[in-house]
């Protein structure tokens, strides 16, 4: 089965704040090939979706997975779809953050490292 992936809003926010962070401390090459294996990475879920550590404490159905060590990536499967929730880049930390009523309990990452 062929699985349908999705990015959230919120993870393409992500998305772009990555890009810009790495854009403006090793170039925007460097970014725009480490955004390119993220991207890729996560459309691999569409044949093996369910992988990565269940996170019911953050919210039911969350999984997580780590990226290259130096990030994770949120995520949660609804039928035949995975939808990437959020990004979470080195320093931030995830917790739930209800951000509107059609938003409620999806994510939001905390900068803990003072960016």
């Amino acid at each position: 089965m062929e699985y349908k992936v999705n990015f959230h809003p919120r993870a393409e926010k992500d998305l772009f704040n990555l890009y810009n962070y790495i854009s403006d401390n090793s170039g925007p090459d460097r970014a725009t090939a480490f955004l390119r294996e993220i991207q890729s990475y996560c459309l691999g879920f569409s044949t093996f979706p369910h992988r990565g550590i269940i996170r019911d404490d953050i919210a039911t159905g969350v999984r997580v997975v780590g990226f290259k060590r130096i990030g994770s990536i949120v995520f949660t499967v609804i039928d035949d779809s995975v939808i990437i929730i959020g990004l979470f880049y080195r320093g931030r930390r995830i917790a739930i953050n209800p951000l509107s009523d059609d938003e409620a309990g999806l994510l939001e990452s905390e900068d803990v490292a003072g960016e």
